[in-house]
């Protein structure tokens, strides 16, 4: 089967998704103009969705009410959808629990603080990771 690559730009937001052979790197980068003080970015929202099927949110381990520590074990670890605790990272690796066998979409938002308590989604973006 032949990986495809798939990018996709709005708004300053940037997503490349790279199919391996067993999992997904999906990169995200932010324009300068996309970050400031009005714009305080708190993370990505990432969706997966399976075609047929419906989209999922994909789940987070640490939020910003709950941490993962030495003493966390995976019978007592808490996940959190990543609409609600946004990965803090530019790039994420996702293991497909179905694999490949059908075309894969994610979606991907850039989170922002906002004013009050909580986060607003902006830019939002797609990209396919197919394997042929």
């Amino acid at each position: 089967m032949k990986a495809m690559n798939v990018s996709a730009e709005k708004d300053g937001l940037r997503v490349v998704v790279y199919p391996g052979d067993n999992k997904i790197l999906i990169a995200m980068s932010l324009d300068d103009s996309a970050i400031g003080e009005s714009n305080n970015l708190a993370g990505f929202s990432i969706w997966r969705k399976y075609q047929g099927k419906d989209e999922e949110v994909l789940a987070n381990r640490i939020s910003f009410t709950t941490g993962v520590d030495k003493t966390t074990t995976a019978a007592t670890r808490k996940w959190t959808g990543s609409d609600q605790a946004p990965f803090q990272k530019f790039r994420w690796v996702d293991v497909p629990k179905d694999g490949f066998d059908v075309p894969i979409t994610y979606r991907v938002r850039a989170m922002f603080f906002s004013a009050g308590q909580g986060f607003e989604a902006r830019n939002c973006r797609r990209g396919t990771a197919r394997r042929r």
